[in-house]
């Protein structure tokens, strides 16, 4: 059954199996009943893939599925694969998809008999809410005003039995009629039960009405006709907000907006409206929606021709919704079998003419000429070739046949002609002199466009995406100019160079935007001798008062722009970037400007390898005040004045990368703002590759400061000594503190003379002189946080190369990094202890450790013995040998059974330092480990220690929950234990011991393992392999 919460409980499954470290990789994908068998397989194949990082390189679908099937069956990871809505299978339906034999697989669908022709192993019927969850979840989303209130009370338990149980409709429902009068919760009584359905197709019984009431209770038509428009799109479809935009201004359902900036605010207020309505829901994607399938299947019902016609409300513009089969009719598709199942289309009437008709196909063809004769009404037309543009870069769907067919549309507001080819004069195009928005992305074969453009006065929106043989918008012209003057908003990337037989300075005068990689590819191959100052040098010295630059820079009305452009001096006196409200700008000569980096939301602004005159001034500046994603490579130290002056008020994520000749990135001392309204919502930092950056910020920064910062990268940066200065003071002396209140994430990689997080570094420190120089030899610290730092909230710490010995002093703010789960250190060398005895017990939520490559590494969680002089006081000495402080009770150092129980996995890499990995009282708490990998650890003789004498040695059961057991290349492993334990594992799948050598016997202690255990051991004794098929038994 539909909207009873499927996909919902499906994608919690995903989430909770990630969470736990169930399986190694994880991924899913969405069928699509709508599509084609062709273009279904190749959909999931993308999503299945994208999951995986897999890029898929054939462009037939069953080579695609030879690659899924190669990257599922490659060594020995375990992948849980997702498939949401199956509809309907064929025997070699998985095997078609690229999923072979073997992979642990959920699957969710409609109908129960489909799980028998995929012989599954366990089916999980889902039922509707129980009336108890019920009522929780309409109480959620109606208010508490229906149990306070004793008249509603009634009425609503009425209402709440008219949803069935299902979680879509009461949730529709009760967003309806929150804060209602009893009047109208009286009314949606009496309409629920007159909206029961009888014989509608496609429509379940009890959502209906719900979803109907919740529909009819939408308090404006702009806001059911936006509802009703998402139903043009594929079921199960991403929704892309911007096609809604262009679509309703296309149609005119907007009666008093005059411009793309408006019209797209309303379009987002009421999407918001709708979501929530639950009419829409969150996609996965930024800046998409998507419509539930029930839902979906209401509101065609809405639209269909047959209900349209029982209304007698007096509307006029009634929207009916044409599908696919009614929607051939109305043109002179081909009828062959191909073409129809490899094209999607619909269409949308308004007062009985068909004013949108959207159309996609991947079959290679040309349509007949007469395929549009008979919709002349047509204010909105989409056409989209190569669905899977990326796959197949050619385009398919040639239009030179039905551009003279344009010509009669005299009230097209809106072509989309997408991912085409253009072969000859698309002048009609001028001709359509209504035209407001033109989007001609990624049409190859268009070279200039036709000069009968000026005709279109009313343009607002020009989008030339991909349009890679463009040269020139068009010749120049007092006309040109006034029609181009009227954009608000225009689209452009990767747009290639010409290749006229002209010198070449006129050749790069021409240029102007473009893709980075293809103007670095041009340059190498004309000046391959020049570096990128002169390559900006170069720039300069042209006239760039004619070509398409000029052509942009006129465009005073502008107010979104996607562009990649030369940094050119021109940039630096021009006030084009003023009115930009929305935009992803990047400016550079030989960057690699991939389309997938900038479709983030918000303003995206990338500046690249500039000159710094380019940066320090009105244009750039202004961008960086409006951009929420910036990334910046600075290679003069100059560019810091525009920084300083800036307080970046919307960005949410910055990024400096190869800033070679920077000391500090912002002066505090010399700023004209507070230091408190610098980065005011700041989430991510990422600072790489600054040769001689040696603090963050420059001055003293106030408490509270970067409150919102979540993400914090600093890699690559070998004169860093400390990241910033606080002008607060802590309570227990009088240095300085910083309290990263939001942080989550923290990454700090290559940063050989770091001394601390804040200037002063704590007791014990050798702290870098003012003076030296990166050149100088590394240091040692101590510890790498101490009472100066506070961390609350963060979740994920990773250390690369780092010249720490202990990453905790004993002296942390109590509640510090309470909440970490996730700890990975690399080439650390002199690391000590990964965590040492005073820890264990704050690190209750850790889930996941990583240790690679750390050669000092004594041990992973610090075990301290007590031993007792002539004169009886104690003292804790480490496995290591190290001595600690004398101490009179062994519970100051008596290690916690329930320390680490949340840890599920722990892998270890190339520790030479390691005897022992765990002592008996750690191993026994890790009750919630899943996965355990130790491989090239040359010195460790034993995994779990055996008790000391007079230690505890209890019979407990260890690693109840063990999964996997990787051990690889330990020539000095003993056995996995010399203890007596008992070791009973229940989940066990997999055990593998490669190379091995010394390891005569598993364990001294007794193992059982369930029977289905995986077991492969290649070079240990042969008594290792006996004792693990011994082990086998029925659990």
């Amino acid at each position: 059954m539909g909207g009873i919460g499927k996909t919902t409980l499906m994608g919690q499954v995903f989430e909770k199996a990630k969470e736990e470290g169930m399986f190694d990789e994880y991924t899913k994908a969405t069928v699509k009943e709508s599509l084609d068998k062709t273009a279904g397989l190749s959909l999931i194949q993308d999503e299945l893939a994208g999951y995986l990082g897999l890029p898929l390189k054939g462009k037939q679908t069953d080579a695609r599925a030879t690659e899924l099937r190669q990257r599922f069956s490659q060594g020995s990871k375990k992948i849980l694969v997702m498939l949401d809505n199956v509809c309907k299978t064929t025997p070699d339906f998985l095997w078609d998809v690229g999923i072979p034999t073997g992979c642990k697989l959920l699957v969710t669908s409609r109908q129960q008999d489909l799980f028998k022709d995929m012989d599954t192993r366990k089916n999980f019927p889902i039922h509707g809410l129980p009336d108890g969850d019920a009522w929780s979840l309409f109480k959620k989303t109606a208010g508490s005003s229906i149990e306070s209130d004793p008249e509603v009370h009634v009425v609503a338990k009425k209402v709440l039995k008219e949803c069935g149980g299902l979680p879509i409709a009461i949730s529709t429902v009760g967003t309806a009629l929150k804060g209602e009068s009893i009047g109208i919760w009286k009314n949606a009584e009496r309409e629920l039960e007159k909206a029961r359905p009888k014989n509608v197709a496609g429509v379940i019984e009890h959502v209906y009405g719900p979803i109907k009431f919740s529909y009819d209770s939408l308090s404006s038509d702009e806001a059911k006709s936006c509802f009703l428009l998402c139903c043009i799109f594929e079921e199960s479809a991403d929704i892309v907000i911007e096609d809604l935009v262009r679509y309703e201004l296309g149609l005119g359902l907007f009666e008093d907006i005059d411009s793309m900036v408006e019209g797209r605010n309303r379009v987002e207020t009421l999407v918001q409206t709708l979501k929530s309505r639950f009419l829409l829901l969150d996609s996965d994607k930024e800046e998409y929606v998507r419509m539930h399938d029930v839902v979906r299947d209401v509101a065609i019902h809405i639209s269909s021709e047959e209900f349209v016609e029982k209304k007698s409300d007096g509307v006029e513009k009634r929207i009916v919704l044409r599908d696919k089969a009614a929607t051939v009719k109305l043109m002179d598709w081909p009828h062959d079998s191909d073409s129809e199942k490899s094209t999607y289309c619909s269409s949308l009437s308004i007062s009985g003419f068909c004013q949108l008709l959207l159309l996609r196909t991947r079959f290679q063809m040309e349509p007949p000429p007469t395929t549009f004769k008979t919709t002349k009404d047509l204010q909105v037309l989409t056409i989209i070739g190569n669905h899977r543009w990326y796959m197949i870069p050619t385009p398919t769907l040639s239009l030179d046949s039905v551009l003279l067919s344009l010509a009669v549309m005299r009230n097209l507001q809106t072509p989309r002609l997408e991912r085409c080819a253009f072969n000859c004069d698309a002048s009609v195009i001028g001709e359509l002199k209504t035209l407001m928005i033109l989007s001609l992305r990624g049409c190859g074969g268009l070279k200039q466009l036709p000069d009968t453009f000026k005709n279109l006065s009313d343009l607002r929106l020009l989008d030339l995406t991909d349009c890679s043989s463009l040269e020139v918008i068009s010749p120049a012209s007092t006309e040109t100019t006034e029609w181009i003057s009227q954009l608000e908003e225009a689209e452009q990337e990767r747009a290639a160079a010409g290749s006229q037989e002209v010198d070449t300075c006129k050749r790069w005068n021409r240029l102007a935007v473009e893709q980075p990689t293809k103007v670095g590819k041009q340059f190498r191959v004309e000046v391959q001798d020049l570096i990128t100052e002169e390559y900006t040098r170069w720039g300069n010295c042209m006239n760039w008062e004619t070509g398409i630059l000029a052509e942009l820079l006129s465009l005073s009305r502008l107010t979104t722009l996607q562009v990649v452009l030369p940094p050119l001096n021109i940039l630096l006196t021009t006030t084009f970037f003023n009115k930009l409200e929305r935009f992803h700008i990047a400016i550079g000569w030989k960057e690699h400007v991939f389309y997938e980096e900038i479709e983030q939301s918000g303003n995206y602004l990338r500046v690249h390898h500039v000159d710094e005159s380019v940066a320090v001034g009105g244009g750039v500046t202004s961008l960086l005040e409006k951009a929420s994603h910036v990334e910046i490579k600075l290679t003069r130290p100059q560019l810091l004045n525009v920084l300083d002056r800036v307080c970046f008020p919307k960005t949410k994520h910055l990024k400096f990368q190869d800033c070679n000749d920077v000391e500090y990135l912002i002066d505090t001392t010399t700023t004209s703002h507070s230091s408190s309204a610098i980065f005011p919502v700041l989430n991510s930092l990422e600072i790489s590759k600054a040769w001689r950056l040696k603090v963050i910020f420059h001055g003293e920064l106030p408490t509270g400061f970067l409150k919102q910062l979540r993400t914090l990268i600093l890699s690559n940066l070998p004169a860093l000594t400390y990241i910033w200065k606080t002008n607060s003071r802590s309570q227990h002396d009088n240095e300085e503190v910083i309290n990263f209140q939001s942080l989550t994430e923290l990454r700090l990689s290559d940063l050989p003379r770091f001394t601390s997080i804040t200037k002063y570094a704590s007791k014990g420190t050798e702290r870098l002189p003012e003076d030296s120089s990166p050149e100088q030899s590394d240091i040692t610290i101590l510890s790498l946080f101490d009472t100066k730092v506070h961390f609350p909230l963060l979740t994920q710490l990773r250390l690369d190369s780092m010249n720490f010995k202990e990453i905790w002093n004993n002296q942390l703010s109590v509640e510090s990094f309470c909440e970490l789960r996730s700890v990975r250190v690399r080439r650390c060398h002199k690391l000590l202890h990964l965590i040492p005895t005073h820890m264990q017990n704050r690190l209750q939520k850790l889930e996941y450790i990583v240790a690679w490559h750390c050669l000092s590494l004594k041990e992973i969680f610090e075990f301290r013995r007590l031993v007792v002089d002539d004169e009886g006081d104690a003292t804790t000495i480490s496995e290591s040998g190290d001595q600690g402080a004398q101490i009179n009770k062994m519970s100051s150092f008596k290690q916690s059974r329930q320390a680490f129980q949340n840890l599920r996995r722990m892998s270890f890499w190339g520790c030479h330092g390691l005897r022992t990995l765990l002592s008996p009282s750690v191993a026994r708490g890790l009750v919630m480990l899943q996965r355990l990998t130790i491989e090239k650890c040359q010195n460790i003789k034993e995994v779990v220690a055996a008790a000391a004498v007079g230690e505890e040695t209890e019979d407990d059961n260890m690693f109840p929950q063990l999964h996997t057991l990787e051990l690889y290349n330990l020539p000095d492993l003993g056995s996995f234990s010399e203890g007596k334990y008992n070791f009973k594992w229940p989940q066990v799948k997999d055990i593998t011991i490669l190379d091995c050598y010394s390891m005569k016997k598993f364990c001294l202690g007794s193992l059982s393992t369930r029977k289905e255990v995986e077991i492969k051991v290649e070079g240990a004794g042969e008594s290792v392999l006996q004792q693990l098929n011994d082990s086998r038994q029925e659990m």
